[in-house]
């Protein structure tokens, strides 16, 4: 058999047993067996010649006893056997399922292809006449130390004025209340005998503005809502436009540390905008002057006196004229 002793000059092979093979572990069993039944044959040549022990040649006879040469298996091999049978399926399966995948995303394709687009949001008309008709109204987030706490505005969109503000510290519908229960107090349109309409409340879709609570606060108050369009801040740009102003041109050059203190702050800056600062998309008055209705006498001074300096500047051009047409002459 392979892999044997070689005969001749007591050649000793020195080798493992768990490097035999399953034939010439039975090689050495037979040998072995063979030396026992001869009177001078000796055990240990057999052992020093296959390089084994006497442990080895137990464990081999034990064996070959229990399931004779079949049991003398090669060495299993460390690596896991791979079920090619079941991989084949999981692989039919993943293409399946990439398949139904992709079908999928097509029919969506098609419908989406197939359906009615939609229809473009309309812009808002907000063209107000008179004062307290249409009220813009949001709200920000003003830092405060480490903090920030939340104003909420409500501008007039006809004489730009700052008709009430509310600084909390949380943004809630019941500081959205608040607010609005200072701005409609603050203008004479609660608790009055025959009072005006009340103003359409202009804002986004914000949660303050949307919830069920809002939107119940202001049916029960009458006051109707006009909503800008998703994603176009445009819309509702006054009170944008407000903030910042706020933000960049006071604010900013501020220094303030508690929550009183930016109060106090929020209170001279709305009242220097309503009364001091001129506005130039309300043909540069101030929104009070605007609101109370002063701005028209404001307006026709302004108008007769550039008629009057028109006319003293036509004057003085005549005689300059007639001067210099004067002048050759003699």
């Amino acid at each position: 058999m392979q892999g044997g002793p070689q005969d001749g000059n007591e050649t000793t092979i020195v080798r493992k047993r768990k490097y035999l093979s399953a034939e010439e572990k039975f090689q050495i069993f037979l040998e072995a067996t063979m030396a026992k039944a001869k009177d001078n044959g000796s055990v240990s040549e057999v052992l020093r010649r296959w390089g084994i022990h006497a442990s080895d040649l137990v464990r081999i006879k034990k064996t070959v006893e229990q399931g004779s040469l079949e049991a003398f298996g090669e060495r299993k091999s460390r690596k896991p056997k791979v079920d090619y049978e079941a991989h084949q399926n999981l692989q039919a399966e993943n293409q399946r399922l990439e398949a139904v995948i992709l079908e999928q995303k097509e029919q969506d394709l098609m419908e989406r292809r197939t359906c009615k687009p939609r229809e473009p949001q309309k812009k808002l008309e907000v063209k107000p006449t008179k004062p307290n008709e249409i009220w813009s109204w949001d709200l920000t987030y003003l830092a405060l130390g480490p903090m920030v706490v939340y104003l909420f505005a409500i501008l007039d969109v006809y004489s730009r004025k700052m008709v009430a503000w509310y600084l909390s510290l949380n943004a809630t519908v019941e500081s959205m209340k608040r607010a609005w229960d200072q701005a409609l107090t603050s203008e004479g349109l609660l608790g009055v005998r025959e009072a005006p309409r009340l103003p359409v409340a202009l804002s986004d879709h914000g949660v303050q503005m949307a919830k069920k609570t809002a939107r119940q606060f202001f049916r029960d108050l009458e006051i109707g809502q006009l909503f800008a369009r998703y994603q176009i801040p445009t819309d509702n740009s006054w009170i944008e436009s407000w903030f910042r102003v706020l933000k960049y041109d006071w604010l900013r050059f501020k220094d303030y540390v508690s929550f009183d203190e930016l109060k106090i702050i929020l209170g001279e800056f709305v009242q220097f905008y309503n009364t001091q600062r001129y506005h130039g998309a309300i043909e540069y008055v101030t929104p009070e002057q605007r609101h109370t209705g002063a701005d028209k006498t404001i307006l026709a001074q302004r108008a007769e006196r550039r008629l009057q300096a028109r006319k003293r500047r036509l004057e003085i051009n005549g005689k300059l004229k007639d001067q210099a047409s004067l002048a050759p002459a003699a």
